[in-house]
């Protein structure tokens, strides 16, 4: 799938979400796009309105990923975005419904993290 300005959808789905300040799980329809952004919805419906976003954060290539692992029965995953000249440090935790979904997320971020910084800092090759 595809979204505006050809950006191409790497993963979408439901996850539950807890951030830095609400330390409650809401249910969130989640897509990671090939640019580096993972933004999150309220439903799946309300993915294909851009105004409808709940909020997003960047994929960039010094976040941190932590292993999934199994925590009250959610497969929880943490995404840590180091701070920029616009935001301080942010924690995101998410949960899967399985360990194996939550793994599935952490290839695609880590995937995407990567592409990222090889777009930014491609290879440079020399001939002598």
């Amino acid at each position: 799938r595809t979204s505006g300005s050809n950006v191409r959808v790497v993963m979408e789905g439901r996850l539950e979400k807890r951030g830095m300040w609400n330390p409650l799980w809401k249910a969130r329809y989640v897509v990671l796009d090939d640019r580096g952004r993972l933004f999150y919805f309220k439903s799946k419906e309300d993915s294909r309105t851009p105004d409808k976003c709940c909020g997003s954060l960047p994929v960039r290539r010094d976040s941190k990923f932590s292993r999934p692992s199994m925590t009250n029965g959610r497969a929880v995953f943490q995404i840590e975005v180091p701070s920029s000249e616009s935001s301080s440090e942010r924690t995101f935790q998410f949960a899967a419904k399985s360990l194996g979904e939550a793994q599935e997320w952490m290839r695609a971020l880590e995937s995407t993290s990567k592409r990222i910084y090889c777009t930014e800092f491609g290879p440079s090759i020399r001939h002598w």
